[in-house]
């Protein structure tokens, strides 16, 4: 990947008053300041991705016949009918009946993979259908976690910090139980993560981003757009961020608007590529490109009304408090990824000299945004933050997103950027 001089980061030198153990283990990667143990950053590289191979034997043993769910089902079978859609030549459109009232709203990407893999190795109405589906969505959450470490090292710059952030997210609970069978909710959170990290590339590269890495972004977002409708959000950080970037370097900006035609030919293919790869592999757009404005309405306020438990009582899910999405994102977020979060952006922003500050703010909006996008409009939320937030999906034609307790969204580009504190000790 092609990087302009003129978007990089000039690092400061050791301040001279620093003991010179200390100033030179700053300038060896890798080094524990306290027990002065080198640890090279090729060595760092291979723990962190021996560390997936780990963490993927554990999920395939572990997860293995772990069972299913009702919501799962009706995928399933949404993804078979999917497949019948495109082997009929269009004819059968079944998608369209009463039984896929709200599932035609839902994007097909990973359904079409699943049912693919399961129709190539026989399993398709077979006892290990499910166990095949699973074993999909544990790779593909793998890939989630490979990408949220790799924006982590843009962030840090080093592989100490990827290596973190991909542990902690694997052990929290609430993603590591969703990692063996959240066919749902996994495969859109990889895609949300990916799409971000090729984001980020595609700034880095400026003024003169090269097709590999638009392309890159066009075929994230239209994966992750695929899966929920919410995954337009993207689209929204991709010019923000540009905006941003542009507006706080004059050289930049200079040099980018000398090449704004070919700039805008990229974003264009973006838009419209994606947008396009969006409808043509989700049936029921594809016989209806309008319907891809009423998926966004209807994601806004998604019709099902569900009671749910909340504070000893129960309430309706359309008819949330605006301190329901706080709450349970507090108790079911491990606390010592809360004080990362919060002591890690203090140290990010403190140390602006050392890190990409915009690079930041990208993460941090990332997380903030939707949530509190989701509280000012009294979204539905089903089942703690399980629906969270998808169903925000229309945001005067921006885009929400949806997770099932998701860690992964609101943690992953958070720790990639603050996991920073456990860089180097304060």
């Amino acid at each position: 990947m092609k990087k302009n001089p003129i978007t990089q980061q000039v690092q400061p030198a050791v301040h001279s008053t620093m003991a010179g153990s200390r100033a030179k283990g700053l300038a060896e990667p890798g080094k524990d300041l306290h027990t002065g143990l080198i640890l090279s950053e090729g060595l760092l590289k291979k723990v962190f991705f021996f560390s997936l191979l780990a963490m993927l034997l554990i999920t395939l043993v572990s997860g293995y016949n772990c069972g299913f769910n009702s919501d799962e089902v009706e995928m399933n079978n949404y993804g078979k009918a999917n497949h019948a859609y495109y082997a009929s030549g269009g004819k059968d459109t079944a998608i369209t009946g009463v039984y896929y009232k709200f599932l035609k709203y839902y994007g097909n990407a990973f359904e079409m993979i699943a049912v693919g893999v399961n129709k190539l190795t026989g399993n398709i109405d077979g006892p290990n259908e499910f166990n095949t589906r699973h074993i999909v969505n544990q790779v593909i959450a793998l890939v989630g976690l490979l990408f949220a470490g790799l924006l982590a090292r843009k962030f840090s710059k080093n592989w100490q910090v990827p290596i973190f952030t991909a542990w902690m997210l694997f052990l929290t609970p609430s993603f590591m139980g969703h990692f063996a069978f959240n066919t749902r909710d996994i495969p859109f959170c990889t895609g949300y993560i990916a799409t971000i990290y090729f984001i980020v590339g595609f700034l880095e590269e400026l003024p003169e981003p090269s097709w590999k890495a638009a392309l890159k972004v066009m075929v994230a977002f239209a994966f992750t757009t695929n899966i929920r409708i919410g995954g337009f959000l993207l689209l929204v950080y991709l010019f923000l961020f540009l905006a941003l970037y542009l507006a706080t370097n004059s050289k930049l900006l200079q040099a980018t608007l000398k090449n704004i035609g070919g700039l805008a030919v990229k974003l264009g293919t973006i838009l419209v590529g994606g947008v396009a790869l969006v409808i043509v592999t989700w049936p029921y757009m594809l016989m209806s490109p309008s319907s891809l404005i009423e998926a966004l309405g209807v994601a806004k306020k998604f019709p099902l009304k569900v009671a749910i438990n909340f504070e000893g009582g129960t309430i309706s899910s359309l008819a949330v408090p605006s301190h329901y999405l706080p709450e349970y994102m507090l108790i079911t977020i491990p606390i010592v990824i809360t004080i990362c979060i919060v002591g890690g952006a203090v140290l990010y922003f403190a140390r602006r000299g050392k890190y990409d500050v915009k690079l930041g703010l990208l993460g941090l909006f990332a997380i903030l945004f939707p949530v509190i996008y989701a509280v000012s409009t009294d979204a539905a939320l089903y089942s703690s933050w399980r629906h969270f937030p998808e169903r925000n999906a229309n945001t005067g034609k921006k885009a929400g997103t949806q997770n099932r307790h998701h860690l992964c969204f609101s943690g992953s580009p958070c720790q990639a950027g603050c996991l920073l504190c456990t860089e180097q000790p304060i």
